[in-house]
């Protein structure tokens, strides 16, 4: 079944008023202001104030997917774009933290802890793989001075290759 919004009957004499003669005058621009404003209020703004996708949203539709996670702090039923992005505005000037928190994170590397300090990142492998005169010198020092103490440490026999 479909339903279909119908206009009451206060808001039809807001719109027009009738006379004896059945000719239909619109009364003042101020009530068709006021028609269109409250046609308008259906819509509601929504604002996510951290997270990824932080900003000001028209509908609850797009909004709701990112506010799924418990630290993301979100608001809704702004009646008006500009109250919605005004408040945005407040909390990104109430809390600067926010932003800066990202740029202030150490990098990647220098974060890695445990047993994941010990696997290399492939920029290290690639590092290892690319030759040059201290990578070239420390290679053959070791095939040239090759022991069985070097096997325990090294867990390898040098092989030579033709």
């Amino acid at each position: 079944m479909k339903s279909t919004q119908q206009a009451k009957p206060s808001e039809f004499s807001q719109l027009s008023v009738v006379d004896k003669s059945g000719e239909e005058k619109i009364s003042e621009n101020k009530t068709i202001a006021e028609i269109i404003k409250k046609s308008t209020q259906d819509k509601k703004y929504y604002v996510i104030y951290n997270g990824p996708m932080k900003g000001v949203y028209d509908a609850w539709e797009k909004a709701a997917p990112f506010t799924h996670q418990s630290k993301i702090i979100h608001k809704g039923g702004f009646l008006t774009l500009e109250e919605a992005k005004k408040s945005f505005k407040e909390y990104e000037t109430l809390h600067p933290e926010q932003t800066l928190k990202r740029a202030d994170k150490a990098p990647i590397q220098t974060q890695r802890t445990g047993i994941i300090r010990n696997i290399p990142t492939r920029a290290e492998i690639k590092e290892k793989k690319r030759v040059c005169r201290s990578n070239l010198r420390e290679t053959l020092n070791i095939v040239l001075n090759w022991t069985e103490e070097k096997r325990a440490i090294l867990g390898y026999y040098p092989v030579a290759k033709e």
